[in-house]
């Protein structure tokens, strides 16, 4: 989980400085589009995506294991 978490930052960090990061890899900040901004944005959203897939397995199986012998006082609950 702790993985997950570092590459969710690191993600979020990617996509939030994407022109920059661009702008350092050769991008013109004149042009209308910046085609290396594009790609690093691009790379930084599927590393989010993978980050919150490893935490969110690490959450679902942590409720499962608070809820299961809980099931019938669950079910009453609502």
């Amino acid at each position: 989980m702790f993985a997950g978490v570092v590459g969710a930052t690191i993600a979020f960090l990617t996509i939030g400085f994407a022109k920059d990061i661009g702008y350092a890899f050769g991008d013109n900040l004149s042009e209308y589009t910046q085609h290396r901004a594009l790609i690093i944005f691009g790379i930084g959203l599927w590393m989010l995506e993978i980050s919150i897939n490893m935490i969110d397995a690490r959450c679902r199986d942590f409720r499962h294991d608070l809820a299961t012998g809980d099931q019938p006082k669950i079910r009453l609950a609502y």
